[in-house]
């Protein structure tokens, strides 16, 4: 999965989405690294673009099961 920089985001280190499957994959700039499932491609697109991604769509995305993938 390509990972994508997020250089507006003061949470976000980096993300990437896989379209087979539907996953968001999201690197936090804290640390972690997290898979999100059943995500729409919509909520990936919206994070690329919008100026507080983490902010403005954390509730969406932690309505999605999760895993932790690294510390």
């Amino acid at each position: 999965m390509e990972m994508v920089p997020m250089r507006h985001s003061k949470a976000l280190a980096e993300m990437g989405y896989d379209d087979a499957r539907n996953v968001l994959r999201v690197r936090f700039r804290h640390g972690g690294l997290y898979a999100y499932f059943a995500v729409p491609r919509s909520i990936y697109e919206a994070l690329l673009t919008d100026p507080h991604p983490w902010t403005n769509y954390r509730d969406e995305i932690l309505s999605h099961p999760y895993q932790r993938l690294e510390a």
